[in-house]
């Protein structure tokens, strides 16, 4: 009976005795910082601490979930701009239910192929660990980052069908745009930063949808999988025109589709994806890692990358920029 339960997704069992935790961090600095000062032109709305709260609910990794709450430095806490935290997360994640591998709602991360689509996860780029250069696909996972824009909210799901694996996810999230005089978007701020009355203008001021999916076909020594993801701005992104942002996305929707594979021969693993955008720019990776005893590793690795290519969301081999 036990094992028939430890196979089913029985939540009276899952819920006995599961790993919880509760993780408090809190920081001040003594030395009043510029930004607090009166005489600041950019004077902090907030109070000079930070403070994370974190609630982590964990049972045989089948059931998973968790809210967080944070407040950087300068942000407000409790006064006339806000009260409370100044970002919240809350997820929920079950794995093996049934035909479906996982299903996640709340706030996720996605990951497919080799990241010229889609890869959310933390990566290195080029590093002193010369064949570390294959980015983890691990497809649909729940976020309990306090990264306040590199994560999707709404839900996900991956339906096992004998060797495929079907992933589709939706997402609808305010994040923080920049917008001139004339009311134009001109950027998306990223650091999650809210402590100046500037900052807090740009505060959750533009809608972003996103939808996209995954088809993943496994075998013993073969696999391969299309990934596609569209992106919905709730405004229109016009970056003032500059040198630097000659190739920066315009527009209010974005499309990216891609095709990855990875095959084992005898001791090399050829890998690769390739993948193009809405106006039809084109991004190429691909490589093999040959290991013809455990103290040695080869890699070689060829990538082409279009600086016309756009992808809000691809994170792959490459210097970082």
């Amino acid at each position: 009976v036990k094992d028939e339960e430890k196979q089913k997704f029985n939540l009276p069992y899952l819920l006995k005795k599961p790993k919880q935790e509760i993780y408090l961090q809190s920081r001040y600095t003594l030395e009043e910082k510029e930004g607090y000062a009166a005489s600041s032109a950019n004077q902090y709305l907030g109070e000079a601490f930070y403070g994370l709260f974190k609630y982590r609910f964990q049972s045989r990794n089948r059931l998973m979930f968790g809210f967080t709450a944070e407040k950087d430095e300068g942000e407000p806490f409790w006064n006339n701009y806000h009260k409370g935290f100044d970002f919240y997360s809350a997820h929920l994640q079950i794995n093996d239910l049934g035909k479906f591998k996982r299903i996640v709602l709340g706030d996720y991360r996605a990951s497919f192929g080799y990241g010229l689509v889609m890869n959310m996860n933390f990566g290195m780029g080029k590093s002193s660990y010369t064949l570390n250069v294959l980015p983890s696909a691990s497809g649909l996972n729940k976020s309990s980052s306090t990264n306040e824009y590199n994560y999707f909210r709404g839900i996900g799901t991956t339906v096992r069908v004998g060797k495929f694996d079907i992933s589709g996810f939706y997402s609808n999230n305010k994040i923080d745009g920049s917008f001139n005089e004339e009311g134009v978007l001109t950027s998306i701020k990223k650091d999650g930063l809210h402590r100046t009355q500037s900052d807090w203008d740009k505060r959750n001021s533009l809608n972003q949808q996103v939808f996209g999916g995954d088809i993943t076909f496994s075998c013993q020594k073969f696999k391969t999988g299309i990934t596609f993801v569209s992106t919905v701005l709730g405004k229109d992104l016009q970056p003032e025109l500059q040198p630097y942002n000659l190739y920066y996305f315009r527009g209010k929707e974005q499309f990216n589709i891609g095709l990855n594979y990875k095959y084992l021969w005898q001791r090399i693993k050829f890998f690769g994806e390739t993948a193009i955008d809405s106006k039809g720019s084109a991004a190429i990776l691909n490589g093999m890692i040959f290991s013809p005893m455990s103290r040695v590793g080869l890699v070689v690795l060829h990538r082409s990358y279009s600086e016309k290519y756009q992808a809000f969301y691809a994170n792959s081999f490459s210097e970082g920029s």
